[in-house]
């Protein structure tokens, strides 16, 4: 970009009557800086609560997928016949 072609008198505007080579922001954003720190806090503890909640629904699920087989070998043990019981015999 050129630079030579810019009027002085609209730099001078744009500038603000400035004479420093920084500028201070058109808009103060330090205002927001709590609610920022506020924000980031909060959607941390969501995140740690949803993990947890995650955590908990996967531990249910093995607890009574385990419980179901436990139910089935219970009931492969019942179904089956039991073996005829032999009497002791006294040879004395």
């Amino acid at each position: 970009m050129d630079t030579s072609s810019i009027d002085p008198a609209l730099l001078q505007e744009l500038l603000n009557g400035s004479t420093s080579t920084t500028t201070k922001p058109i808009i103060d954003l330090s205002y927001i800086y709590p609610f920022l720190i506020a924000f980031t806090i909060i959607s941390a503890l969501i995140t740690i609560l949803y993990l947890i909640n995650i955590i908990q629904h996967w531990r249910v699920n093995r607890a009574v997928l385990e419980m179901r087989d436990i139910l089935k070998q219970m009931n492969n043990r019942a179904a089956q016949p039991e073996p005829p019981v032999k009497e002791p015999t006294e040879t004395a």
